[in-house]
């Protein structure tokens, strides 16, 4: 029989005081309505018959294994269709999407346009602060952790794209796709 819970800790606004108010009193994960988090609450109290072969994972549902496991895998099948980049998951790419999208946050100092006002904060950084990400192996300067990341896959062996028409192999989709251009 399924454990009753007490009414008063399910809606304990969270601490962060954002959207999501309804905290489970059983996993501490927050939801942003009563709606939601009775749904969720049954899932304690069903067996997780679905193991996952590569870690110690296990899920009530065959659907939620599933979404489990491609964090194993490397895999990218939602591809945007605005630029190159793919994801794992329809979430990431729909996320990503919206950097596409007229953003309504506009830099002061550069045409530079953004979604939302935590990304503006960060990329105002640049003008005020400027190349804050040093590449320690060709001591490079970036503008993000994202754009060193990108970078320092250059300085590695890997190279997962290879090219059909000549077979060269470029460490990152962007070197892919520029080299793609010397074909025509």
């Amino acid at each position: 029989m399924p454990r009753k819970t007490d009414s008063s800790k399910q809606q304990q606004p969270s601490p962060k005081g954002n959207e999501k108010q309804f905290k489970c009193p059983r996993c501490d994960k927050l939801f942003s309505s009563d709606v939601n988090l009775k749904r969720h609450l049954p899932l304690h109290d069903q067996t997780r018959e679905h193991k996952c072969s590569l870690c110690d994972y296990s899920a009530v549902t065959k659907d939620i294994l599933l979404r489990h496991s491609v964090k194993h895998s490397n895999e990218r099948l939602f591809k945007c269709e605005f630029c190159p980049r793919a994801f794992k998951t329809q979430s990431n790419l729909t996320q990503h999407v919206r950097v596409h999208n007229k953003g309504s946050f506009k830099c002061r100092v550069c045409p530079q346009v953004v979604t939302n006002a935590r990304d503006l904060k960060t990329h105002m950084k640049i003008h005020t602060i400027g190349l804050l990400h040093k590449c320690e192996t060709c001591t490079r300067d970036f503008k993000s952790s994202a754009d060193l990341s990108r970078h320092k896959k250059t300085h590695t062996d890997e190279k997962r794209f290879q090219c059909t028409q000549c077979s060269k192999f470029s460490s990152t989709p962007y070197a892919h796709k520029r080299h793609l251009k010397t074909h025509k």
